[in-house]
């Protein structure tokens, strides 16, 4: 299951890269949901796990449509930008390796309200 996770982390990083985001739900949720039901991972545990490497392909280069956005409203140029946002990559990157290594750091509070 951790090397279907690693490679389905991996594949929505590398998407979210250069595509928009509804379109990469859209798209790759139908074909990654078979996968989920054979490693048997939880499709709560994944949906985090999708938004999560996704807000981050929207923060990483080439494609970046959030740092367009900054940039825009910063009224910064696009290296600039992409430099300072360098930093909060770090911490974002360790915590899908986190949730996505230990399912209980995700599953904990929705278990709570519904009977999981």
């Amino acid at each position: 299951p951790w090397q279907a996770m690693l490679l389905l982390n991996l594949i929505l990083l590398f998407a979210g890269m250069f595509m928009e985001t509804v379109a990469i739900i859209l798209i790759l949720t139908p074909i990654m949901l078979p996968v989920l039901d054979i490693y048997d991972i939880d499709h709560v545990q994944f949906g985090v796990i999708m938004v999560l490497n996704l807000m981050i392909g929207l923060i990483t280069p080439p494609i970046g449509l959030l740092l367009f956005v900054m940039a825009r409203i910063a009224r910064l140029d696009l290296v600039s930008v992409t430099v300072a946002c360098l930093p909060f990559m770090v911490p974002l990157v360790v915590v899908l390796l986190l949730i996505s290594a230990f399912p209980a750091l995700t599953l904990t509070v929705p278990g709570w309200f519904f009977d999981r």
